[in-house]
């Protein structure tokens, strides 16, 4: 049951990004980045979720890995991808 509500939640929240990639982006090369992003993030998403009845402990180390490089990469995407 809870597993099944999590994916429709996944289902929901990253139907909704790709709607949205769809109608507010324009040029070919910002619609094939926000989709490998969106795809990329919906099968973390989704490993997390099947992961997360077999092990709580590795989800709960991976979501926490997870968090921290995006703090590094708030504050460091600028000296990483000075292009951007």
């Amino acid at each position: 049951m809870e597993k099944r509500l999590f994916l429709w939640i996944g289902i929901a929240v990253f139907g909704g990004m790709a709607l949205q990639n769809v109608l507010q982006l324009h040029g070919f090369s910002y619609h094939m980045e926000a989709g490998i992003f969106t795809l990329v993030a919906a099968a973390v998403y989704t490993g997390l979720v099947l992961l997360r009845k077999k092990n709580r402990g590795l989800t709960l180390a991976i979501t926490g890995a997870l968090g921290v490089l995006s703090l590094v990469m708030v504050f460091m995407a600028g000296t990483i991808f000075p292009g951007h």
